[in-house]
């Protein structure tokens, strides 16, 4: 009896290994082997001035995979968090390629998360930091505008005069230079006519000669100097009447 038991249990458990190994070449043949991915990263501009914006772009590849339309995400390092967030999310294009707008205040480092699909592999790209410089404060300037006489006949001349300063007009602003703009009413477009540089008490002064009857309309306007600082301004607009 005890030798009939025996080759029982062994047979029973030879039957069960061999179940086993049965599943487990079954759960092996069923497994999906993964396409592995790369992702690139490119930022824009490297370097920007706080309250601008730049681009944060990238790749996905897959060796004979289609990535279009693909979930991609956009991580910034949070130094104060000691870990990646998630910033953003986009699906790729046709080719691949995704492309996020930033705006960071200061200077930040980006990098780009494939999480993966049922057939491709997760991936992610290297690492780009976007410099952040502090906004230039430009002194806020202002510009005045007359004309005299302001009704002339035709063919005579009409002077349009302006001063620049700044400091709320306490601080004449010399030697910068002033554009006139006429407007034209057929294209309804401001037209840059003539440029001169404003004298020691930022005054500048433009002789005209209109060449019809009717009304003519001046501004004048000063750019912007980043180099001294200065906001740029544009005058009221001054209109001039030519009689026959």
């Amino acid at each position: 009896m005890r030798s009939t038991f025996t080759r029982i249990l062994v047979g029973a458990a030879i039957a069960a290994t061999a179940v086993g190994t049965a599943v487990g070449a079954a759960g092996a043949a069923g497994a999906t082997t993964k396409t592995h991915t790369t992702l690139s990263i490119v930022e824009g501009r490297s370097t920007i001035t706080a309250g601008q914006t730049d681009t944060i772009g990238g790749t996905l590849r897959a060796h004979d995979a289609s990535t279009a339309k693909k979930t991609v995400e956009l991580k910034r390092w949070n130094p104060s968090l000691k870990k990646w967030v998630l910033r953003q999310a986009n699906l790729t294009g046709k080719n691949g390629f995704v492309r996020f707008t930033v705006k960071p205040s200061v200077t930040s480092r980006f990098e780009l998360v494939f999480p993966g699909t049922k057939v491709l592999a997760y991936s992610h790209s290297g690492i780009v930091t976007v410099h952040v410089k502090p906004a230039v404060v430009l002194t806020p300037t202002a510009l005045s505008i007359a004309a005299n006489p302001s009704t002339i006949k035709l063919g005579n001349t009409t002077t349009v005069s302006g001063f620049l300063t700044k400091d709320k007009g306490a601080t004449p602003l010399p030697k910068e230079l002033v554009y006139l703009y006429r407007w034209n009413a057929t294209t309804k477009h401001w037209v840059k006519v003539d440029v001169n540089v404003t004298g020691p008490k930022g005054g500048v002064s433009f002789v005209r000669k209109p060449g019809a009857t009717g009304t003519v309309t001046f501004e004048l306007v000063f750019f912007n100097t980043p180099k001294q600082k200065l906001a740029g301004s544009h005058s009221a607009p001054v209109t001039v009447t030519v009689n026959s």
